[in-house]
């Protein structure tokens, strides 16, 4: 990239040659093809938003008939200084994709001082720099993208590489309804991009704030000598952890609503495994996901992550074989009708005789029947040669088409 100061001797008149816009022949305008190029981009604006300005400069091309086709984005904090990058291309220049032009000496500065469009003849005579392009540009017609307040984020740019090929009115007419297209997605970008760095801010202090209350509950666990206490604060602060956990599995599955259920449950169990004393007992934890990709909308996969907490804390803590090794299974498996059915399975001695989990007055069973009511599912308690807790309940929650939360207990 050429600094400012080796500019050539001509002038950019000699290079500028708008005004013949308004005095050549236009061809007939296609209204056909733009209008149909016009809904496809704003459908692609909805659905496929990040490749919209690829869309751009191919609709360009064709629509223009032209040798190349681009969109310049400024950079104002790049370490070059503030430059004009081509974040899209189109025909013969494609394969200079981030290619970067000076932001105080470029066309796309240019058309930015002319406040509108810029026809320029044969512009590597002044932009020297253009010459390393090795391909001869005949003429260059620029339209710069601007926001609501008219403050420069770009431009669109279509160029030919013969003589025969001369813009006119009809071409700059399309580039600019493709220009309002191009500022739009630029702002939109900008925008998300903004919020992106806001909610990981948030994240960051949440996570934090989740790790202290965590940490002060283990804290004042270890200082209390009342055993009731003791566990009572040691189970608190495993549901704080609980509760950052998927939060922060949320936070970095970016592009997603949801949570992928597999590796937040083997996450979580592994912590539980870690956290939870059992008299120095041998602990085998198995963690199986019945799709290789079940994923669960993120408030749906926090409760199901605080029921797992219970669940299996009360398993490996109540849950204790005759033998030396305690065995806890943990499953999540679609069950069809849209449901999915979580088990928690222990090899201990089993619930007492006559255990009602709707009766139960224990934090923790008040804390399941909660998250069952909350998934809208239904909890089973199963005696035998240990005990098998059951729940099954919507994939979905009422609000995303599935039944209304309701839960309910059986015995």
């Amino acid at each position: 990239m050429k600094p400012e100061h080796e500019r050539p001797g001509i002038a950019l008149e000699e290079v500028l040659v708008t005004p013949q816009l308004a005095i050549r022949p236009a061809r007939a305008p296609d209204l056909a093809s733009e209008n149909r190029a016009m809904h496809e981009l704003a459908r692609q604006m909805v659905a496929d938003p990040e490749r919209i300005l690829e869309r751009m400069a191919e609709l360009a091309l064709d629509l223009c008939n032209a040798g190349s086709a681009g969109v310049s984005v400024l950079e104002t904090d790049s370490p070059e200084g503030p430059v004009f990058r081509w974040r899209a291309l189109a025909g013969r220049f494609k394969h200079r994709l981030g290619h970067a032009l000076p932001g105080s000496f470029s066309p796309c500065r240019t058309c930015f001082d002319q406040g509108g469009p810029v026809l320029l003849d044969r512009p590597a005579r002044f932009f020297t720099y253009l010459r390393d392009l090795r391909d001869e540009i005949s003429e260059a017609l620029f339209m710069p993208l601007l926001d609501a307040e008219g403050a420069a984020l770009g431009a669109i740019w279509v160029l030919s590489h013969h003589d025969g090929r001369r813009f006119d009115t009809c071409d700059v007419q399309v580039m600019s309804r493709l220009a309002d297209f191009g500022a739009l997605a630029l702002k939109m970008a900008s925008l998300l991009a903004e919020k992106d760095l806001m909610l990981r801010e948030v994240d960051h202090r949440v996570a934090n704030s989740l790790q202290l209350t965590s940490s002060l509950l283990r804290l004042q666990a270890r200082r209390v000598d009342e055993p009731v206490a003791k566990e009572q604060l040691e189970r608190a602060a495993q549901r704080v952890g609980s509760i950052m956990q998927i939060h922060q599995r949320l936070a970095h599955d970016t592009g997603n609503n949801s949570v992928d259920m597999g590796a937040y449950l083997q996450g979580l169990c592994r912590d539980l495994a870690r956290s939870v004393v059992l008299d120095q007992r041998d602990i085998r934890l198995n963690v199986h996901v019945g799709q290789e990709k079940t994923r669960v909308p993120f408030d749906r996969a926090s409760h199901i992550g605080l029921l797992v907490n219970e669940l299996v804390t009360n398993a490996l803590k109540h849950g204790r074989a005759a033998e030396d090794q305690s065995v806890v299974e943990v499953s999540l498996e679609t069950v069809g009708n849209g449901k999915l059915r979580l088990a928690v399975v222990d090899n201990g001695p089993g619930v007492p005789d006559g255990f009602d989990p709707s009766e139960s007055r224990g934090l923790g069973m008040t804390v399941v029947r909660s998250m069952v009511a909350q998934l809208g599912g239904t909890l089973r308690v199963e005696a035998g040669s240990g005990t098998r807790m059951t729940v099954e309940f919507p994939e979905l929650d009422a609000d995303e088409g599935a039944i209304a939360r309701s839960g309910s207990v059986a015995g």
